[in-house]
């Protein structure tokens, strides 16, 4: 009986680890750049073109504000 008791005790310890222990997670090469175009005012600047320009590489990426301003370029490579 107690043989059983150390194979449950055993298993319930093995699945609280397997729950608990995170898979790494390397980290990317690339990041992204988030915001809101605001005007001088504060009022958002809605659906305009936005650029970003690697100034190492000269590579241009121009994404799209939303209707409130809002805007995310991902994929972005490490640069100035």
């Amino acid at each position: 009986m107690s043989t059983s008791k150390n194979r449950i005790a055993f298993l319930l310890l093995f699945l609280a680890l397997v729950c608990c222990c995170q898979s790494a997670n390397a980290q990317g090469l690339t990041g992204q750049i988030s915001g809101t175009l605001t005007d001088a005012n504060g009022g958002v600047v809605p659906n305009a073109k936005v650029e970003i320009i690697n100034q190492e590489t000269a590579r241009v990426v121009t994404v799209g504000a939303d209707s409130e301003g809002n805007f995310v370029a991902p994929q972005l490579l490490p640069g100035t």
